[in-house]
C-alpha cells in the first residue's frame, strides 16, 4: 500500500478531466430516483443563460480543465427554449468533445423544437447532433419505464436511430443489478433487432438526494457516526479538493460534487471568470475542510448522528454533499474550517472517476 504524503492532500484543480454543466432542473418526468426533484419542487425550473457558460468553457480550455470534454446535462436539455443549440456552436468552434443527457421524449416525435430549432424526426436530430461533434449520446435505463410505459418505445427507436447511423450511446443504468442490466440489455438487443455495436453501459447508484430520498441503497442503520460512512465516498473524498469534474449549476454556480444539486461554492461564473474562482480554489471554505487536518472535528460539529430526530442520509455520496452545503451556507464555522495545513491523512474507500461523491 502506498503511503499517503502531506503533497497528496494538497487542493489542486490539476485533475479536472471536463465540465458538466446543467443547463435546466426542468423536465416533464418525475423519475423516482431523481436528484433534482427538490429544485423542481421549488420551481428552480429556468433555463441557464448562454452566455456566461460561454465565456466559462472557453476559460475552461485555456486553463487546461477540459481534458475529456464538456458534458451537457439538466433536466432535459433537448426541448423547446433550450440554450444547448448556442452551447454547441461554441464547443464545435472549441474543438472539444461532448456528451449529452437525455431521457430519451423525442424518440418517436415529428416536427418538434429543441431550443428555436425544428427537427422532422429523431433520425434528422441525431444526424444534427453528429454534425454538431456530439460523441456520446447518454440514455437512462432504470425504474422510470414502470411509471412511464411509453418512454421505452422512444428509446428503442433512439438506439436504433444510433446504430443505424454509427452514433455512439451510453446507457445509464441507477439503482439496478447485474442481472436485470443483462436482462434490459437483451430485451433491447431483441427489439432494435440490432448487436448494440455502438453502446457502452454505465451503472449508477441511487442515492438518498431528491426523489430518492429515505430510500437506503447503501449505508446501514447502526452507522451511528457520520465519519464512518463518509470514509465509504467512491473517491475517498478526493472529489472535494482533487475533483475529475466541475458542475456548474443553471444559476451559475460552481461545484465540485455532482450530488450537490444547485450548490455552489466554489463561485459563480455569472460574476465571477471561471480563471478567478479557479485562483481561490485551494482557499474555499469547503475545499479547505475535506483536504484539512481538522476534518473530523469539523464532522462532528457540522453532521448529526443517529440520535439525532432529523432524517439521515445513509449512503456516503449524498452525506459528503450535505457536509459541503453546510459549510458552505455556514460562515460563522469558519475558525473551524480554515487556516487547515492539508496534512490529513488519506480516507479509506473506493476510488472513483471523480463523479461521485465529488
Amino acid at each position: 500500500m502506498r503511503l499517503m504524503t502531506a503533497r497528496d492532500q494538497r487542493p489542486s484543480l490539476r485533475f479536472v478531466e471536463g465540465i458538466n454543466v446543467e443547463l435546466t432542473y426542468g423536465c416533464q418526468l418525475d423519475c423516482p430516483h431523481c436528484l433534482q426533484a427538490d429544485q423542481r419542487a421549488r420551481g428552480e425550473t429556468a433555463w441557464a443563460d448562454p452566455e456566461p457558460i460561454r465565456r466559462a468553457l472557453i476559460e475552461a480550455l485555456d486553463l487546461g480543465l477540459i481534458r475529456t470534454g464538456i458534458n451537457f446535462t439538466g433536466g432535459e436539455i433537448l426541448r423547446a427554449g433550450s440554450p444547448l443549440p448556442a452551447l454547441l456552436e461554441t464547443t464545435r468552434a472549441l474543438g472539444v468533445p461532448v456528451r449529452l443527457n437525455t431521457n430519451g421524449w423525442w424518440g418517436r416525435a415529428r416536427r418538434f423544437l429543441v431550443g428555436k430549432l425544428r427537427f422532422d424526426s429523431a433520425e434528422v436530430l441525431i444526424g444534427w447532433l453528429q454534425a454538431m461533434g456530439v460523441a456520446v449520446l447518454a440514455l437512462s435505463i432504470d425504474e422510470r419505464y414502470g411509471r412511464y410505459p411509453g418512454l421505452w418505445s422512444s428509446n428503442v427507436a433512439i438506439v436504433r436511430r444510433c446504430e443505424r447511423l454509427r452514433q455512439p450511446y451510453e446507457l445509464i443504468f441507477t439503482g439496478l443489478t447485474g442481472d436485470r442490466i443483462d436482462a434490459w440489455r437483451r430485451r433491447l438487443a431483441d427489439e432494435t433487432a440490432t448487436d448494440l455495436g455502438m453502446m457502452a453501459i454505465r451503472d449508477m447508484e441511487r442515492v438518498d438526494i431528491g426523489a430518492a430520498a429515505g430510500r437506503l441503497d447503501r449505508g446501514t442503520e447502526d452507522d451511528r457516526q457520520p465519519l464512518a460512512r463518509l470514509r465509504q465516498t467512491d473517491c475517498a473524498l478526493r472529489g472535494f479538493y482533487r475533483p475529475a469534474f466541475l458542475h456548474l449549476a443553471p444559476d451559475g454556480g460552481v461545484r465540485s460534487c455532482l450530488y450537490a444539486v444547485g450548490a455552489g461554492w466554489l463561485g459563480n461564473i455569472r460574476t465571477q471568470s471561471l480563471r478567478a474562482i479557479a485562483e481561490g480554489f485551494s482557499g474555499n471554505p469547503v475545499t479547505a475542510c475535506f483536504s484539512g487536518a481538522n476534518f473530523e472535528r469539523t464532522v462532528t460539529q457540522v453532521l448529526p448522528t443517529q440520535s439525532e430526530p432529523a432524517r439521515r442520509l445513509r449512503h456516503p455520496c449524498g452525506l459528503a454533499a450535505t457536509l459541503a452545503r453546510r459549510i458552505a451556507c455556514d460562515r460563522l464555522r469558519s475558525s473551524a474550517i480554515t487556516g487547515y495545513s492539508g496534512d490529513r491523512r488519506q480516507r479509506h474507500g473506493q476510488a472513483g472517476d471523480g463523479t461521485n461523491g465529488g
